[in-house]
């Protein structure tokens, strides 16, 4: 039983981890995407 609770524990912290960095990389992928979209119109507005 006790071996049991330590995997169900070592499991909830990976999942929460999973879940945390899961959470990370999406707000880096927008912070990305939202540099990209202002460098794009940095370029349209001096290129056109």
């Amino acid at each position: 039983m006790e071996e049991n609770d330590i995997f169900e524990s070592n499991s909830m912290k990976l999942l929460k981890q999973q879940i945390y960095d899961n959470k990370m990389n999406d707000e880096e992928a927008l912070s990305d995407r939202k540099s990209v979209h202002f460098s794009n119109r940095l370029l349209l507005k001096y290129f056109c």
